[in-house]
């Protein structure tokens, strides 16, 4: 297994990279050779109101795993509420054009946080 990951922070609350991961299995020779790129941002602390914020990190990707492949579109973005400990997410993933088994038209999910304070004991 090998990978790239080179992030640029354009501001305080802005990056942008790429992301490379090349995996070789022992496992199924039909299957032996992964490769992952994707083009990436984050866009963080996005004021909605004086106490709502919102992150978003949307992605392109190729994925070839054997001789199958295929490019999607995936977001995540989370809502949060200042001084609360409960945040709000969605990941949302969309093929583009793809030939992988399996491979689904368009995932998503939502999911809820737990921020714990700084309250708790650290090692």
């Amino acid at each position: 297994t090998a990978e790239l990951a080179p992030n640029y922070k354009v501001t305080k609350k802005t990056s942008v990279g790429v992301y490379y991961l090349f995996s070789y299995g022992l496992d199924d020779p039909l299957v032996r050779y992964r490769h992952f790129f994707t083009i990436n941002s984050v866009f963080s602390d996005v004021r909605l109101s004086h106490n709502y914020a919102m992150r978003f990190a949307p992605q392109v990707f190729y994925l070839r795993i054997g001789k199958e492949q295929g490019y999607f579109t995936t977001a995540t973005i989370n809502f949060s509420k200042k001084n609360f400990p409960l945040s709000v997410g969605t990941i949302l993933n969309k093929r583009i054009k793809a030939d992988i088994t399996g491979s689904k038209a368009f995932v998503w999910n939502v999911s809820l946080f737990y921020s714990f304070s700084k309250k708790y004991f650290k090692l």
